[in-house]
């Protein structure tokens, strides 16, 4: 376990050497100096109203690009997409989900990754808009919301302000946010091809406006087919300082520079980050409180700042993210097993069932102060008190 420590701390290290050469570079390898980032924000909310009602739409089959009303090809008629009635734009304020993070060794020894907040506080608005079918409805989705700490499969397309393309994945690709202790593991050994794609905050963020697609079909190599038109689409302004800030991409948006996302949600995978038994989008607050198995709409209004502000142990690592979510030395994933009394094996319960309220009226995985007994190798819950 030392020697794994250790190459993970080391592996971090080099972590943030090459993250701090990606971000004083603007995509081109020229060394950006750091600018003030609530000036930025201003400079870029001028640059995002101005586009809105210097820009028009074009739209080819599904196909959409954007072209500057003072283009002499511009067609007479053409609308700002201020102004464009077959779009709707919208404004939605967010603000940093940049967890910085190290590994930090646990009571139970284990090591794990330890999350701080955002250093960046301020608040960005962020422009969108529902993209429309040809009939004119709002391409929503037709399958199931996400939470922001879903693996997404998505089909991007990068632009800058000027119009110009700097990036496409083409036919998509995953992506997820916040990597986990085991991925951080491929780090430290130089597999990255294991390690998932991250949109930038900004993106992944006003994805929840989306669902999924329908009829969704997984190939052997893990990308999905699925029905026409069943996906959600949408297209976003995003300020640098929740985008690229001040290393700037495709040698087209420039550092400091806003970037138009266009975002076509296809697939997610729902994830167990700690790997404890349960999945991520339960380990929150608002839902381990219900006392019941959660429904969609309980899911609403939630964002990832609830998930990473939901630590029950504060040892700074987020329920989500955390093993042993009580700190009691005991795995979650432990805690969960039952057997019955003329049962041969155990079997994990799902996280709301009353069976895990042994002690208290807590369940047992919360429960700090709640430890089993073994006997003969067989773990011995208390049973709690009437």
């Amino acid at each position: 376990m030392n020697r794994l420590f250790t190459v993970l701390s080391l592996a971090f290290l080099g972590l943030i050497a090459a993250n701090c050469n990606k971000d004083d570079g603007n995509g081109e390898g020229t060394v950006v100096p750091l600018r003030d980032r609530k000036e930025v924000r201003e400079e870029n909310a001028k640059q995002i109203e101005e586009y809105l009602d210097k820009n028009y739409m074009i739209v080819d089959g599904d196909n959409i690009r954007f072209d500057s009303l003072s283009n002499p090809n511009a067609p007479k008629d053409a609308k700002s997409l201020r102004t464009d009635s077959s779009i709707e734009i919208k404004y939605q304020k967010i603000t940093s989900d940049n967890y910085e993070y190290e590994t930090v060794r646990l009571s139970n020894g284990n090591t794990s990754l330890k999350f701080t907040k955002p250093k960046d506080t301020l608040s960005y608005q962020i422009a969108y808009f529902i993209v429309p079918d040809k009939a004119g409805y709002k391409q929503v989705g037709n399958g199931e919301s996400i939470s922001t700490i879903d693996s997404v499969f998505v089909k991007t397309n990068t632009y800058s302000l000027k119009n110009e393309l700097a990036q496409t994945d083409g036919m998509g690709g995953y992506f997820s946010f916040p990597i986990t202790l085991k991925e951080f593991g491929y780090m430290s050994q130089g597999i990255y091809s294991l390690i998932p794609a991250q949109l930038k905050t900004a993106e992944r963020q006003i994805l929840t406006k989306l669902k999924t697609a329908t009829g969704i079909k997984l190939h052997t190599d893990g990308t999905p087919t699925y029905d026409k038109g069943s996906a959600g689409r949408i297209i976003a302004i995003i300020p640098s300082g929740v985008g690229y800030f001040n290393a700037g991409t495709g040698g087209k948006v420039k550092a400091y520079q806003p970037h138009i996302i266009d975002m076509t949600l296809i697939a997610k995978k729902e994830r167990d980050h700690d790997g404890d038994g349960i999945l991520s989008k339960y380990e929150v607050e608002k839902i381990m409180k219900l006392g019941r198995e959660a429904t969609a709409a309980d899911f609403a209004g939630l964002t990832i700042h609830d998930y990473f502000g939901y630590d029950l142990d504060g040892d700074g690592i987020p329920n989500f993210l955390d093993d042993d979510d009580d700190g009691d030395g005991v795995l979650t994933r432990t805690e969960l097993q039952h057997k019955e009394k003329d049962a041969t094996k155990y079997t994990t319960l799902p996280y709301y069932d009353a069976r895990l309220k042994t002690c208290s009226d807590v369940y047992r995985y919360l429960d700090r102060a709640c430890f089993p007994d073994q006997k003969n190798g067989e773990i011995i819950w208390p049973e709690q008190k009437k």
